[in-house]
Parts: C-alpha cells; structure tokens; sequence
C-alpha cells in the first residue's frame, strides 16, 4: 500500500478496483460496455499472472507427485 514501486502501486490500484467491482456486483444490477469488460480481463489476468509468478517455487516445492 505505501510501496514507491510502480508495479506494486499498479496491483494496488488493480485490487481497489476488483473490490469495487464485487461490491458494486454485490448490490447493484450487473451493467458494463465492452471496453469495461475487456479491462477487467486484463486486470484479473494481470493480478493472476503476478500472484503466480511471485509464488511458483513454493507452489513447486508444495506440489506432490
């Protein structure tokens, strides 16, 4: 949150966003344009991509065969 890091302050903004839109979801009726929905894609992919990469030895070394 008080990071100086523009890609963390990028994910900040990223999960600001992603709470308003579920609690926006939560109590109003869905309604978005296209553009809106290809943005959240990316937001969503985005955060995925960042989570995974950030974590993928613990998940490999979590992972039993």
């Amino acid at each position: 949150k008080y990071t100086t890091d523009e890609a963390e302050q990028r994910f900040k903004i990223y999960i600001d966003m992603l709470r308003q839109w579920r609690n926006d979801e939560a109590h109003l009726s869905p309604n978005a344009t296209e553009e809106e929905v290809n943005a959240a894609i990316k937001v969503v992919s985005t955060m995925y991509l960042y989570v995974v990469a950030n974590s993928i030895t613990d998940l490999e070394i979590g992972h039993v065969v």
